[in-house]
């Protein structure tokens, strides 16, 4: 039978095997938290760009976002706007908000460095629809400053009869404002303002979308596995020891 030795040198021998296992135990625990947190943050920029390309969804119907379509083109000839265009004399035509929430909290999100290649043509989009939200405020305040011209030119272009000179004045404003709405600041095919609604949704639709295709979770440092080594080398220290402890391995 083996003699056991004296207790002193039994509590040495365990501590320094629970020295070894210990340090490759929070070596290992330290990893499977860092991989936690990859995990997380990647899941979390997923969700984000799933609310963001929701929102672009809803931008889409007033930046003309449909494949093929070619959005406002612009034209000088006013005799064919007027007859393609009729609708922009009149005030009671309404063009409705929208909010973009994430679009808009975008760059302060906690997640903002794994995005910076989306970050310049998100920012041209919201600049944007600030600046469209703008105008259209502007129009509405001008549409609703006169309530008496605005009525009678609703009652007049209902029933197609001849403009008062008042009325053409308001009208062609209307009409003036509507085109710079529809031409300038959502613009078609041909703008060449990249900050006009129609190429500012492409050109954040198109990174947003390339972005998503490559974006994977972030892998752990490569030099992990020079620990990972040393790790599995210290338990595999301490387990030879303690078969060698108890006559289970050749000295």
């Amino acid at each position: 039978m083996k003699q056991l030795p004296d207790i002193a040198t039994s509590a040495a021998f365990w501590a320094s095997i629970g020295t070894l296992w210990s340090a490759a135990g929070a070596w290992f625990t330290y990893v499977g938290a860092a991989k936690a947190s990859r995990r997380q943050t990647h899941e979390g920029v997923l969700n984000l760009l799933a609310g963001i390309e929701t929102e672009l969804e809803l931008v889409g119907a007033w930046a003309s976002g449909k494949e093929g379509d070619l959005g406002y083109m612009k034209c000088d000839d006013l005799t064919e706007l007027t007859g393609k265009h009729p609708d922009w004399f009149n005030p009671s035509r309404l063009i409705f908000t929208f909010d973009v929430p994430t679009l808009n909290a975008l760059t302060s999100s906690p997640y903002v460095r794994f995005l910076t290649p989306i970050i310049p043509p998100v920012v041209r989009l919201n600049q944007s629809i600030r600046r469209f939200f703008d105008y259209l405020a502007t129009y509405n305040a001008f549409v609703a400053s006169d309530p008496d011209t605005y009525q009678r030119l609703v009652r007049t272009l209902s029933e197609k009869t001849p403009m008062s000179p008042k009325e053409a004045t308001y009208a062609n404003f209307v009409f003036g404002m509507n085109r710079k709405i529809h031409q300038e600041l959502i613009g078609g095919a041909d703008c060449t303002d990249v900050t006009c609604l129609y190429k500012a949704f492409r050109s954040a639709r198109t990174a947003i979308s390339e972005f998503t295709t490559g974006f994977h979770a972030e892998p752990l440092p490569r030099w992990y596995w020079i620990l990972h080594a040393a790790a599995f080398a210290l338990f595999a220290i301490g387990l030879w020891e303690v078969l060698r402890w108890f006559d289970l391995w050749p000295h």
